[in-house]
């Protein structure tokens, strides 16, 4: 457990202690409670990254791409439908999410902007991974 005694301020002297620093210690004990929980429910919590292929066209056939497939896309509706099955993923594991769109290219699916405004209006952090 952290403490917020300065060491400084103990001298080696165990009446000095007990008398002034012990009470400041207990005096701070519940900012130190608080502070702990911040850190707890915040700081530590877990992330969960998807890298999510929305799509198998490419505007490019690049030789080192490993794309070899150039299949018909999910519909909206069904990239939609998974978004919110990602969501309450996120909800159980209490997790923070971020997602990683590539594919193929992204922004050749035609209702990619669509997808970014449901992150934003659920506070899911994204990324554009596009060549």
């Amino acid at each position: 457990m952290l403490s917020l005694i300065p060491i400084w301020l103990y001298n080696g002297k165990q009446g000095y202690y007990n008398k002034y620093i012990k009470n400041i210690y207990y005096w701070f004990y519940p900012v130190h409670i608080l502070i702990l929980g911040l850190i707890k429910g915040v700081m530590m919590r877990k992330k969960h990254v998807l890298q999510w292929h929305i799509t198998h066209k490419c505007n490019l056939r690049c030789s080192h791409c490993y794309q070899e497939e150039y299949c018909k896309d999910l519909s909206y509706d069904k990239l939609e439908k998974i978004f919110y099955q990602y969501l309450e993923f996120l909800k159980v594991k209490k997790f923070k999410g971020h997602i990683n769109f590539t594919g193929g290219e992204p922004f050749v699916y035609k209702d990619i902007f669509k997808l970014f405004d449901l992150c934003e209006n659920h506070n899911i952090s994204f990324g554009i991974l596009t060549n």
